[in-house]
């Protein structure tokens, strides 16, 4: 790595860029709230949908007659059964109907 050059965590690797490439730029460091803090799984999900950034998907949903919820095909590796449980839930909590509600396979 040359001299101006930095390396940061990225993912499961990590990323490399130089200082020049920089320059001119505003630059914000995030951090996470609870470094070091592990949930698992069902917990993350369970507070992403309870705490979300924005509004709860039971409010956006309240009133809608029905739902579709898209998940990814089997090429991809996603715990469907951990947070489509979950994401039935809140549709349920906001009024649709469980008949209602279609779950779209993506490929």
């Amino acid at each position: 790595m040359t001299r101006g050059a930095h390396r940061v965590p990225y993912g499961r690797g990590s990323a490399s860029f130089e200082a020049r490439d920089l320059e001119g730029r505003e630059v914000t460091v995030l951090e996470p709230e609870a470094p070091g803090r592990s949930v698992d799984g069902d917990e993350a999900i369970r507070l992403a949908l309870e705490t979300p950034m924005g509004p709860r998907l039971r409010d956006l949903a309240r009133g809608a007659r029905s739902a579709a919820i898209l998940v990814p095909g089997i090429d991809r590796v996603a715990a469907v059964g951990r947070f489509v449980p979950a994401l039935l839930v809140e549709l349920r909590a906001a009024g649709v109907p469980l008949e209602r509600t279609t779950i779209h396979l993506a490929t």
